[in-house]
């Protein structure tokens, strides 16, 4: 398994959640 450094893991995680945040948006479209 990958370590990710704490900053790393942010990013990562802002990623997947604008990727939501988009999917739901064209959803309500």
């Amino acid at each position: 398994m990958i370590e990710l450094s704490h900053e790393e893991e942010l990013r990562y995680n802002r990623q997947i959640i604008l990727k939501s945040v988009d999917f739901d948006g064209q959803e309500k479209t």
